[in-house]
């Protein structure tokens, strides 16, 4: 992000580059000056898909923490929607602000972080599964099927 930034000029934010080669596919596919952002997501997708995936679905804690979300099709899609909606209330999204913004001591940047921040708590703390309160209402952002998991702790299926 700072390479970005002290060469080209340009802030890396991931909503900003997103929205650039979706809106724009031509101009990302034909302009030199833009092409890197298309390059950047593809090389993006290709790392979290191979590398990652294939890391969190080995990852032990899925066997034995009975706490973990399954998250549903539906929850990711409108955990998406959401976000590319506050991308865009917000003029930019968490790295934008949070790494470039801050960087660059803008007050805009620091009150969205802030923002960002308080709105993630309050959101965190309503759709925990422990949540009495709301817990009927957001059970559809959960799988329909939890997987069973043995807790080592207790030594019991969950």
């Amino acid at each position: 992000a700072g390479a970005l930034l002290l060469l080209s000029g340009e802030i890396l934010g991931a909503s900003g580059l997103v929205s650039s080669t979706v809106l724009y596919p031509q101009k990302a596919l034909t302009d030199p000056s833009v092409t890197w952002k298309l390059v950047f997501i593809t090389s993006f997708l290709v790392f979290s898909n191979t590398v990652l995936g294939q890391y969190f679905a080995a990852d032990p804690r899925m066997e034995q923490d009975e706490h973990l979300m399954v998250v549903s099709t539906a929850g990711y899609l409108i955990g998406g929607a959401l976000v590319g909606f506050g991308t865009r209330l917000g003029n930019g999204c968490t790295t934008g602000h949070g790494i470039c913004g801050m960087a660059r001591l803008s007050k805009r940047s620091f009150v969205a972080v802030v923002a960002f921040m308080v709105s993630a708590l309050i959101t965190a703390n309503i759709v925990a599964p422990d949540n009495s309160i709301f817990a009927e209402m957001t059970s559809f952002l959960r799988g329909d099927e939890a997987p069973e998991l043995q807790n080592a702790t207790l030594g019991q299926t969950v």
